[in-house]
């Protein structure tokens, strides 16, 4: 219990403001760097995603569209991807 191999963070910068959520996402990287495991941060905040992942998985409908390393996602080519990182209004993703 005391050194988890896995830690998971459901949106722990819920409500934050930006401030408070670049702070957090400091400590979880100097704690990830101390305790080493697994961390999973489920976040729709992109910017929380640029400052933590090394890796990270778009899911949509409970599928994973597209996963890797987090350079290669914010590239990515694929239209669902990029729409959703770009914040695009035009794409497959709507309000349907």
């Amino acid at each position: 219990v005391l050194e988890p191999a896995i830690v998971m963070f459901d949106e722990p910068d819920s409500g934050l403001d930006p401030v408070g959520t670049a702070l957090l996402c400091e400590l979880v990287r100097e704690v990830h760097e101390e305790n080493g495991g697994c961390y999973l941060v489920i976040s729709h905040d992109l910017n929380t995603a640029r400052r933590i992942s090394d890796f990270i998985a778009v899911l949509w409908n409970g599928k994973i569209v597209e996963s890797g390393p987090k350079e290669e996602l914010f590239d990515s080519e694929n239209r669902f991807v990029h729409q959703f990182i770009n914040a695009d209004v035009s794409g497959p993703l709507s309000m349907d």
